[in-house]
């Protein structure tokens, strides 16, 4: 796809809003080079509900699926990128999202792996690095993944809900709702989805 629909010499991106948004038939693994050509700073709901509803693709997230990708992020970038798809296994790929940071934008990461049950971990270097947060930001992202049996997500080692202590819910509600197979899910605060154990930090 990137080969078709690359990013263009001037930086203007394509955008795959709902490419394969419930394409039910749409089996196997995702190519590793499917988003090959396209590079640089995101749009807008670049790949908001790629995949969202295509359960039965199966296998592994490819590593360096958004590899070329890199800015500040964008409203919408990864909403439900990956909705519903229960067929996707393993961990998620190290440093899939790295290439997005700074600022804060809305719904970056909104529902992106909602009810991907079949994913068992969340790696350490997952996300880039952000200033701060807004709505909707890590609202549901991980909601019933419950197959997860790893820590929850770190930036530069820290939990995501001990660099926010004072996140509000509407950027993290339920962020691991479900999901107490997760190491650390007796120390998630609530609003994150949580058990909202008092723990100290590592």
């Amino acid at each position: 796809m990137g080969a078709v629909f690359g990013t263009l010499s001037d930086g203007t991106q394509p955008r795959f809003y709902q490419t394969f948004y419930n394409c039910t038939n749409l089996a196997g693994e995702i190519p590793s080079e499917l988003f090959k050509g396209i590079y640089g700073q995101p749009v807008d709901a670049m790949f908001m509900d790629t995949f969202s509803g295509a359960y039965r693709l199966n296998g592994k997230i490819p590593s360096g699926l958004f590899a070329k990708i890199n800015g500040d992020a964008t409203e919408n970038l990864f909403s439900e990128t990956f909705y519903n798809c229960t067929g996707l296994t393993g961990e998620i790929p190290d440093g899939l999202f790295a290439g997005i940071y700074g600022a804060p934008a809305t719904g970056v990461f909104y529902r992106t792996f909602y009810n991907c049950t079949g994913l068992s971990g969340i790696p350490k270097t997952l996300f880039g690095k952000f200033t701060g947060l807004l709505n909707w930001m890590f609202y549901e992202t991980f909601y019933n993944c419950t197959g997860l049996k790893s820590e929850s997500a770190r930036i530069s080692g820290d939990y995501l809900y001990n660099i926010w202590p004072k996140a509000t819910a509407m950027q993290v509600w339920n962020m691991y709702g479900k999901n107490t197979k997760l190491s650390d899910y007796a120390c998630i605060p609530k609003d994150w989805g949580g058990a909202g154990e008092k723990c100290e930090s590592e």
